[in-house]
């Protein structure tokens, strides 16, 4: 995990030192696990906290590439469902896990940055001029738009998709579960430090200013793993584990030339 943390900080740093329309921020909220310790699927009750950090190159007000990487705790226990009022005798099994995900995904606003606006003949004008603020616009009613005036649409909806690499701990059992003692772990296989996933998602972008956006999402992240939890074949094991995220995020928008984001 330390190789692929310094690699973030290799690639941050280069595309940094080239800053040009990129955008850096912050986010946190809640991670839920979704595996063979809940009943039913999805229990708004296991949330657990998550964070994050990341780095995105916009290519146009619209279309982003993000660099990211995102941490938290998972967490869920047998005695939270009802299997135990229904006669069922199975030994409860709980479990509290640190994580973490790289990932790298695209991002698109489904709505631009800036509203739309027109020259004195009703020609619409590119996004890069509005930006400049340079240009005489005019609104969909013809009237001259004032300097002054936010040019900024104010939100957008957004959704994103791209591969990422969760981060587990390989010593779960001996470190982070409880309740293992009357089951048949050697039928378990290892569990693996990192597996390959699939992240995707929507949320909302509100645009505060030019440079500052602040936004909601919620992301699924599947890991291609059923040992999230730690365990498989004591459970179900036909099914591979999943995680959820619902993120609050702040960035700013580094931009040194205004001029090069297009439409």
């Amino acid at each position: 995990m330390k190789f692929y943390l310094s690699l973030i900080f290799v690639l941050f740093l280069t595309l940094q030192m080239s800053a040009q329309n990129w955008e850096l921020g912050l986010n946190g909220g809640i991670a839920n696990y979704q595996g063979d310790i809940v009943e039913p699927t999805y229990d708004i009750g296991n949330a657990q906290l998550a964070y994050g950090i990341f780095l995105q190159k916009n290519f146009s007000h619209q279309l982003g590439l993000r660099l990211g990487f995102n941490g938290g705790t998972l967490a869920a226990d047998d005695r939270d469902y009802d299997r135990f009022s229904n006669g069922e005798t199975i030994d409860p099994i709980d479990f509290e896990t640190n994580f973490g995900q790289l990932h790298l995904r695209v991002d698109y606003n489904l709505m631009s940055k800036y509203q739309k606006y027109h020259d004195s003949d009703g020609n619409a004008i590119p996004e890069n001029l509005v930006s400049e603020g340079e240009t005489a616009l005019y609104d969909k009613d013809g009237q001259l738009v004032g300097e002054d005036e936010s040019k900024v649409r104010g939100w957008s909806p957004y959704v994103f998709a791209g591969p990422s690499i969760t981060f587990l701990n390989s010593n779960m059992r001996e470190d982070d579960i409880s309740g293992l003692e009357n089951y048949p772990i050697e039928q378990e296989e290892e569990i693996p430090g990192s597996a390959f996933s699939f992240m995707f998602g929507a949320g909302i972008n509100f645009f505060l200013s030019e440079e500052i956006k602040l936004g909601v999402e919620a992301n699924a992240v599947a890991p291609f793993t059923d040992y999230l939890d730690g365990v498989s074949e004591v459970r179900n094991s036909g099914d591979n584990d999943f995680m959820t995220m619902v993120l609050l995020k702040l960035s700013y928008a580094i931009q040194n030339n205004k001029n090069n984001m297009q439409q």
